[in-house]
């Protein structure tokens, strides 16, 4: 099973810091616990919540950077306990979406290297445009993937990375002595599988 402490939101700070970002942000711990799966980014004002399927704000969900808003404060931000469902993402026009989830296990150190380093920008009263971080981060993150740097640095560091998953062998033994078709599909590359 592939661990949740992956090399990744170092890797990323390291590279937000060769693009003109304070070298500091190299050093921000990374704490994989702080998002989960489905949080939605506004991309807009910077901040970080949970919806429900009626797009109703969570309560004591919303924080910016690692700092949980009070009820004040959203309905400041967002006129009330909703938010607009023309802010959310569609299938159609994901760009132009004043807000995106993450989904998948890969956009949570992203979702924690966008709180620390606004945490960090409000702690230290640097202005910036949420948005232009957003898309900053998600560009690095997207070249980490693409570089192979984050499987360059699993690879050399496999005991770490890579943890055994106790029955997952057992699991696919009974998949083949029943017969099933057994197949992998993933969107690393194959020298990573």
């Amino acid at each position: 099973m592939l661990s949740t402490t992956l090399p990744f939101p170092q890797v990323t700070q390291q590279h937000l810091a060769l693009n003109s970002y304070p070298a500091i942000l190299s050093d921000l711990p990374y704490d994989p616990g702080f998002a989960i799966r489905g949080l939605h980014y506004d991309v807009r004002c910077g901040t970080l919540l949970k919806l429900d399927a009626y797009a109703l704000i969570q309560d004591g969900t919303v924080f910016r950077g690692r700092t949980s808003l009070n009820v004040d404060q959203v309905r400041h931000l967002y006129g009330g306990n909703y938010v607009p469902f023309h802010y959310l993402p569609t299938p159609d026009d994901k760009d132009s979406a004043k807000m995106v989830q993450s989904l998948d296990l890969f956009s949570l150190p992203e979702v924690g290297l966008l709180a620390n380093i606004i945490q960090y920008f409000d702690d230290s009263n640097i202005d910036f445009d949420p948005e232009s971080l957003f898309r900053d981060v998600r560009t690095v993150v997207q070249s980490v993937h693409l570089s192979g740097v984050m499987y360059d640095a699993v690879s050399n560091n496999l005991p770490k990375y890579i943890h055994y998953m106790h029955g997952l062998k057992e699991f696919f033994e009974r998949l083949i002595a029943h017969k099933k078709i057994v197949f992998l599909i993933s969107n690393s590359p194959f020298r990573s599988m």
